[in-house]
Formats: C-alpha cells, structure tokens, sequence
C-alpha cells in the first residue's frame, strides 16, 4: 500500500537548502522542513499508536524534531536527498521512542486519538501514496494504523526502517544489533503479520 516516495520537488535543490539552512538562513529552513511534513506526519501517526497518540500529539512530535534538526544540522554530512530524508525520519522515530519510554507505556486504559485527527491523515498518507492510490478513505488509514500497533514494537521498527526509509537488511541489522539475515526473517514475518491483521481489520 505504501510505496518510499522520492523526496519532494522545491524550487530549489535539497542540498542547497541544507548547506543555506546551517549556515543560519531561516528561509531555507523552513523550506526544507515544509517539503516534507505530510510525509513526517503520516510518518508520525503510524509510529505513534493509540497509547502514546493519547498523549502525545503528531503536531507536537514533529515541531519537536524539527526543533531538534535545526541544532543537529551543524553536525550533518549531507550525501544525496535520500539520506537527509532516512536523517530525517528516523529524527522523528528517536522521538516517538524517546516519548514511550518517557510514558513508560502505561498499561492503563487511555482515550484514543480524536476523529478529527484521525481524518485529517488523509491529507498526510496522500503524500506517500502513488497517484492510483490517492482516493485512501479516513477508514482505510485507521485500519492500516490499527493493524500496525498490533505488530510487536521490533517488527514495526523493521517495516518502518525497511518500507519507508529504504534501509538494506544490513544497514537495519547494524541499528538493531542483529544479523542481517535475521532482519530478513524479521521483516518477512512483520509483512506477513501486517497482511493478517489488515485481513482481520477488513473482516470486522
């Protein structure tokens, strides 16, 4: 259903907006972070799950790394559009994961997310879609993001490495500690287990 969308077009290229951005230009900043935030947000809501969306919202998390961005830049290597992207999104999974432990994933019942959020991330996925699949309903993406809180957090962690930022088993093994062919018996059970409970969320 999700396809690893290119970075998005600006009038001016990523790198240029990189090396403007940490020399201090504001502009180009914000530029740079703006091109992708439907991206991070659709990002966002499916890492976040109900539990911590109860808490956290996916507006706060992502001002909050792109807060933290702008104070890592000085230190970022720039190397192709496509690693500022897999920097950027996994900014925002160290986030999400740092506000879990944070919470300490109560094991208490919490509110769910409100509707109103729920629906707005249609406007978000849209952006990670390809064209033919652009007419996702609010209900298709509560159903993908159902299904994915019932992965186990390794398994989501694996999808999100693999299928959004183009991680190679290898480069996935390295930030897990685990052997890359592990990672691709890890990721072939995670798809599998995705396509199960999407089954069961449309059986419902």
């Amino acid at each position: 259903m999700l396809r690893q969308p290119e970075p998005p077009d600006s009038n001016e290229d990523t790198e240029t907006l990189v090396t403007r951005s940490r020399s201090g230009d504001a502009r180009a900043l914000e530029n740079l972070l703006v091109n992708f935030l439907p991206e991070l947000h659709a990002f966002c809501r499916l890492n976040l799950g109900d539990r911590l969306a109860a808490r956290e919202s996916t507006e706060d998390i992502v001002q909050s790394t792109c807060r933290e961005v702008l104070l890592a830049l000085g230190d970022f290597e720039y190397r192709g559009p496509a690693q500022f992207r897999r920097w950027l999104f996994l900014h925002v999974l160290r986030k999400i994961q740092a506000r879990g432990r944070f919470w300490g994933q109560e094991k208490r019942d919490v509110a769910l997310r409100p509707f109103d959020e729920q629906v707005d991330g249609v406007a978000d996925y849209g952006a990670m879609l390809s064209p033919s699949q652009q007419a996702i309903r609010a209900e298709d993406i509560e159903r993908l993001e159902r299904a994915f809180e019932r992965l186990s957090p390794e398994q989501r962690e694996v999808l999100t490495c693999s299928k959004f930022l183009g991680m190679s088993s290898q480069e996935i093994g390295e930030r897990l500690g685990k052997p890359a062919g592990t990672v691709r018996v890890l990721l072939h059970r995670a798809v599998a287990k995705l396509a199960i409970e999407l089954d069961s969320e449309s059986g419902s």
